[in-house]
């Protein structure tokens, strides 16, 4: 018997039925081939999209976190939600954010967030995911922390990282304390080897000691912004504005080395986190 190929690609046999002509292996080989070229030009701008997408949730988050600060100091005389330093796990004390990210408990507590008696903030922001950066893959339920300067309180004692070796810089107990507000941050995502009680403390003392004792040496990081946006953070700043700050130096990695990091003087980093924690030019001493 005699078989033929027609044009259509078709092969028939003496019963008169066809199939169709199979892929050979070097054809295979050549559609996979395009098919990984496509996903490796894809992937990439699928993945710069949704860091996008995520950085704007992100500074979304903060500016509603802004307005809710405005909205309260509005109803509770212009004053600043009381942050506290160094709040222990569960202890029933209301903070502008309940809850120390390094307690196995609160670190998961989505209701206390929601709660009114516990974070101050809550009438205000009842979606506790505006708490949490959207980069945060951990199971933290807030990634951001408060300014130390912004209305600090301690259980006991006096509120630490504030004053000691010379340093005459101001806190802020009401928002028209603030003298460049749009100079000064109020909330900021912090790095999560460092993240604990809502309290952000910037040493402006350059002493690496809470109570500013001893001998400064600029420039000293406590705390460190969060690195979760390419090496960025979102702030909020006191005029309700709000930006992702491009870290420089001193921050990548240096986390590990907590606490009390001394950097150059000259390190962006830290003039940065100085600067802006009071809104002003500092003294280097």
């Amino acid at each position: 018997m005699h078989t033929h190929t027609g044009s259509s690609g078709r092969v028939s046999g003496a019963n008169g039925l066809g199939r169709e002509a199979a892929f050979t292996l070097i054809e295979l080989l050549v559609v996979i081939a395009v098919i990984a070229v496509l996903l490796g030009i894809l992937l990439p701008a699928l993945a710069r999209s949704k860091a996008a997408a995520q950085k704007t949730k992100c500074l979304s988050n903060l500016r509603q976190m802004g307005v809710a600060f405005e909205l309260y100091s509005t109803d509770n005389q212009q004053r600043f939600p009381l942050n506290y330093d160094g709040l222990a796990g569960r202890q029933m004390v209301p903070n502008w954010a309940y809850g120390n990210m390094a307690d196995l408990v609160d670190r998961r507590d989505y209701e206390s967030l929601l709660s009114p008696a516990r974070t101050l903030l809550a009438p205000y922001l009842q979606e506790p995911r505006l708490y949490k950066c959207p980069s945060d893959r951990t199971d933290a339920v807030r990634s951001v922390s408060l300014n130390c300067r912004v209305n600090p309180v301690r259980l006991k004692d006096e509120p630490r990282w504030l004053w000691g070796a010379g340093t005459n810089y101001p806190v802020f107990r009401r928002p028209t304390d603030m003298l460049w507000p749009s100079m000064t941050f109020t909330v900021l995502d912090e790095e999560e080897a460092t993240i604990n009680d809502g309290y952000f403390a910037v040493d402006l003392s350059n002493t690496g000691e809470p109570t500013g004792e001893g001998t400064p040496i600029p420039l000293v990081i406590i705390d460190f912004p969060g690195q979760r946006h390419s090496r960025s953070a979102g702030v909020a700043f006191g005029d309700g504005h709000v930006e992702v700050v491009r870290w420089k130096d001193a921050l990548i990695g240096a986390e590990t080395r907590f606490p009390g990091l001394r950097v150059d003087p000259s390190s962006f980093d830290g003039r940065w986190l100085h600067e802006h924690a009071v809104g002003q030019s500092i003294v280097v001493r």
